[in-house]
């Protein structure tokens, strides 16, 4: 993704002051280039444990604000106007079907429970903390990271 990003000019390096959490995406880009991610099951375990919370509230915060905007009436007369929120939860107000369809969260993001026990553990005696910033969370992967290749391959 990166090689496709950097030939095609579609993002510029360099900081941005004001979205610090796009930021660290970035940087985990990077991840696998400086050796700290090789794809394998605790790799991806250890970003799930990590990150996910701060994935879930910008997920959380694009589903608000996407929700509540106002779809601007159309002259399509097959394009609805309104809230998605109102669109989504009343389709029949709109002389649509309803579907929506329910996923279990395991299939999209699965977990080895033994795999976030021991990631809990190791955190625990090692006093490191619940991850309060995205650049916090960032250094708790690279340490969890290391203690947990210790644990299992020592």
């Amino acid at each position: 993704m990166h090689n496709f990003l950097t030939s095609t000019q579609s993002f510029i390096f360099g900081p941005s002051t004001a979205n610090q959490r796009i930021e660290l995406f970035w940087r985990l880009l990077f991840l696998k280039e400086t050796g700290y991610f090789e794809g394998d099951t605790i790799d991806k375990n250890i970003i799930q444990f990590v990150f996910v919370s701060f994935l879930q509230e910008d997920i959380d915060e694009a589903v608000t604000v996407w929700n509540t905007h106002c779809i601007r009436p159309s002259k399509n007369q097959n394009v609805p106007s309104g809230r998605p929120c109102v669109l989504y939860t009343m389709p029949l107000l709109y002389g649509t079907q309803d579907y929506a369809t329910n996923v279990d969260p395991d299939t999209i993001i699965p977990s080895d429970p033994e795999l976030q026990e021991l990631f809990q553990i190791l955190m625990e005696e090692n006093n490191l903390e619940i991850m309060k910033s995205p650049e916090d969370a960032l250094n708790t992967y690279i340490s969890l990271r290391r203690l947990a290749l210790q644990a299992l391959y020592a």
